[in-house]
């Protein structure tokens, strides 16, 4: 804070340059530099202003990396620096927690939107780069001019019941991406395997659940539409391929 006030009174950058090169809310900057509140109103913080923006700073750093932190982990990390600095732990609770939000209008709790890291970290450049020159060369020979010939095959899955976790993030962000471990386990619930082509033609879908039996409530008033099946995994091999 006292850097982008110097670097403001010495004429070096403006208000909003200074705020965003030391990662200062905007409006805090400012009421410091109209003299709004030079002095703490109400009850004394547990940490320095300063400190609670190095949190910030933390929280939004880890956001835009995809490994966002929730309230149980950041409550970790300031109870383990008050223990250093004497602090009893018990003051970082719920109010403290409201309190941070408020006094910091650029933090905000969101819910996640987890990605597979697994899935992620396999989607490389030269993967992309390669799909798209197979897509180039099948149609230089002519194998994308008629609809009826060019079939999508997708598998998605759902998981019947998803606990949302609340992390910390940039107020205003419309989405939360964290990555999450990649495992079999990721889509243990259900699995659609759907299969159309360009023309609007669509066959059977296929509904592979994980287990050893069928659930009777699954099927029920499907009329035959779909495929069911089971597999050890819940996810696409080659014994599920093989059932259509």
């Amino acid at each position: 804070m006292e850097a982008a006030l110097a670097a403001v009174a010495n004429r070096e950058m403006n208000g909003e340059q200074a705020a965003e090169k030391f990662r200062i809310p905007p409006s805090t900057l400012r009421d410091r530099l109209n003299g709004h509140h030079t002095k703490k109103i109400g009850r004394p913080t547990s940490f320095t202003e300063e400190e609670e923006l190095e949190f910030c700073d933390i929280l939004l750093s880890c956001m835009k990396v995809g490994a966002p932190l929730n309230k149980r982990k950041l409550t970790g990390i300031v109870r383990a620096i008050g223990l250093a600095k004497g602090i009893d732990e018990a003051k970082f609770g719920n109010r403290w927690h409201r309190g941070l939000l408020r006094r910091h209008s650029d933090i905000s709790v969101r819910v996640i939107s987890a990605t597979s890291f697994k899935k992620a970290r396999e989607w490389t450049k030269n993967r992309c780069e390669g799909w798209i020159a197979k897509l180039h060369s099948l149609g230089d020979r002519r194998f994308l001019d008629d609809p009826n010939g060019i079939w999508n095959l997708d598998e998605s899955g759902f998981q019947l019941a998803q606990i949302y976790d609340k992390v910390y993030a940039q107020k205003g962000a419309q989405e939360v991406p964290a990555y999450a471990k990649g495992s079999e386990t990721d889509r243990e619930n259900m699995t659609l395997l759907a299969l159309g082509n360009a023309a609007g033609k669509m066959l059977r879908a296929l509904i592979l659940y994980k287990g050893k039996m069928h659930i009777e409530s699954h099927f029920a008033d499907t009329n035959d539409e779909f495929f069911l099946s089971t597999n050890s995994s819940g996810v696409m091999d080659p014994f599920g391929c093989m059932i259509i």
